[in-house]
């Protein structure tokens, strides 16, 4: 009876060397056999997996949903719920909708909602927050994401849209919701201007404060002190301009500041030089925007596309809108922080922006 154990416990150990062999074998020949699993053969995948794996456990879960618990000869193990599918759709775990509860509670953006769920379509995502039977509101802005686009699908979208030369105005606004036209025809109302109203609605620019002025009270309704603002300037961007208009009168020993002729948009040399380097140290669009604060975007990739060509790519930062400065942008996350009650990045400055940008936090 030893004899045969033993003889039972030789061929397990010959057939283990014979399986490492193999091995050292296939790395030659495909290494790495990760990168290129997909040339390998079912038979040399099915080896790879036995000399690794210990076992594979599956248990059923709720809805047809299934765990697989992957043990490793190491000791160590992975677990993935897989939830049942159909031809159009994908069942919903219920881990996944705990943690779109989650999201929905802190206020988390479209964004961040998406990101979290990169394969699911924002169709299937707002259909699983109204099965919720109105615990949350049925609609989310900004919401950069179209309706049949998974976040993967609109992060491409985006990286095809910055190579081409930027968005389309309309594809930067976000839908007015009720509080703010309530609070829009409040101000109205009580005879606002020009100046009062961007600086109200922060994340917006005059043009669309003016467009939805125009649907709510018609073309020929007159705000009070039109023409402070320019056009498709906000509340930041104003405040930009005149800072930068007042550090100009001040080199030119100009004491009258209130009468300063707007500032040319035209490049100046120092700031081509300051653009050439930081695209030749491959900065990000980021770095882009904090080091020309008085450009946005826009007027930052049209330069590019003329000095470089359009072909030249820029590393994105997700959230930036094409009519935005750097400042702009870090008020803008300000106050949708603020709209979830972290107070923390509402009152954060222009270099905490970054850094946070930098750090990978999530807005």
């Amino acid at each position: 009876m030893e004899r045969s154990r033993l003889q039972t416990k030789l061929a397990g150990l010959d057939l283990e060397i014979a399986q490492r062999q193999s091995l050292l074998k296939l790395r030659d020949t495909y290494f790495p056999a990760v990168s290129n699993w997909k040339n390998l053969t079912l038979d040399e995948q099915r080896l790879v997996l036995h000399v690794f794996l210990e076992r594979i456990e599956i248990t059923p879960l709720p809805a047809k949903a299934i765990r697989v618990l992957i043990k490793w000869r190491d000791g160590s193990s992975d677990r993935v719920d897989i939830p049942r599918k159909g031809t159009t759709y994908t069942q919903w775990l219920a881990s996944e909708s705990n943690r779109l509860i989650e999201l929905l509670e802190r206020g988390a953006s479209q964004l961040e909602i998406a990101a979290e769920f990169p394969k699911r379509t924002w169709s299937m995502i707002r259909n699983k927050i109204l099965s919720f039977k109105g615990r949350f509101p049925q609609t989310i802005a900004p919401k950069p994401i179209k309706d049949r686009e998974t976040y993967n699908n609109y992060m491409k979208r985006l990286e095809r849209i910055m190579l081409s030369g930027g968005p389309q105005r309309n594809d930067v606004r976000d839908k007015w919701q009720p509080r703010e036209v309530e609070l829009l025809n409040r101000m109205l109302d009580e005879g606002a201007t020009q100046l009062e109203l961007v600086k109200a609605f922060l994340r917006r620019n005059w043009d669309g404060v003016r467009r939805k002025i125009t649907v709510e009270r018609g073309k020929e309704f007159k705000v009070a002190g039109t023409g402070e603002v320019e056009r498709y300037e906000s509340y930041s961007q104003y405040c930009i301009r005149k800072e930068q208009e007042i550090k100009q009168a001040d080199a030119n020993g100009s004491s009258e500041r209130m009468n300063l002729n707007p500032r040319s948009y035209r490049w100046q040399q120092d700031e081509l030089e300051m653009l050439h380097r930081l695209l030749e140290n491959r900065a990000d669009q980021l770095e882009l925007l904090k080091a020309l604060p008085t450009r946005n975007w826009d007027g930052i990739r049209r330069k590019i596309n003329t000095e470089y060509g359009k072909d030249f790519n820029v590393h994105l930062t997700p959230g930036i809108l094409r009519y935005e400065t750097f400042a702009e942008y870090c008020q803008r996350q300000g106050w949708e922080a603020e709209t979830v009650g972290e107070q923390s990045l509402a009152n954060m400055s222009s270099e905490d922006c970054s850094d946070r940008v930098r750090h990978g936090a999530t807005w």
